[in-house]
């Protein structure tokens, strides 16, 4: 999901209007993409910030509905579990510190004069992320035991992925290519 996810920041800025650059992936850490030029209106800003986190959930929730329907039993629980750690993720990634996507969201909705302040907070914002992400984990160390297992946020798709599928929707993959 994090290529959805960049690839949707991508996709909107080209709609908008700018010419954005290619997907950098950074090994351990993740991917970016950045527009040619600087987005001009606020509401833009929100709009690419917003795109690539509500595409990796949705990415997430496309792979749980799949492999309910394709796999066995044990492979789809896998599946679920990395769709929970995605989505738990792209939630992190809205966090409102900049660099996150939340934090440039948040730049995107503020007023002009909070929005320049806000931005400068990159540098300190991208210490912030790393002391949450490393030191968190040792202040929740209670909760650290097969959170996935745990894990309430999956509770009841069961239910949901059977209303789906009692409802007779249509649904499928959609493509132009022949054979598919």
């Amino acid at each position: 999901t994090m290529l959805d996810h960049e690839f949707a920041h991508r996709v909107l800025m080209r709609r908008l209007g700018y010419l954005p650059g290619p997907v950098r992936i950074i090994p351990f850490v993740g991917a970016v993409v950045r527009a040619g030029r600087p987005m001009l209106r606020s509401s833009d800003i929100a709009l690419v910030y917003l795109a690539g986190p509500l595409a990796g959930v949705l990415s997430a929730a496309a792979a749980s509905l799949l492999a309910r329907h394709t796999l066995q039993p044990e492979l789809a629980h896998q599946v679920y579990t990395g769709a929970a750690v995605s989505v738990a993720l792209n939630l992190f990634n809205l966090l409102p510190i900049p660099p996150l996507d939340g934090g440039r969201i948040a730049v995107g909705l503020l007023p002009l004069p909070l929005a320049k302040v806000w931005a400068r907070f990159e540098r300190a914002g991208i210490l912030i992320v790393i002391l949450l992400v490393f030191l968190l984990p040792r202040f929740l160390d209670i909760y650290a035991t097969n959170i996935a297992v745990h894990s309430r946020l999956f509770a009841g798709m069961d239910d949901v992925l059977q209303r789906i599928e009692n409802s007779k929707l249509r649904w499928g993959v959609v493509s132009n290519k022949v054979g598919w």
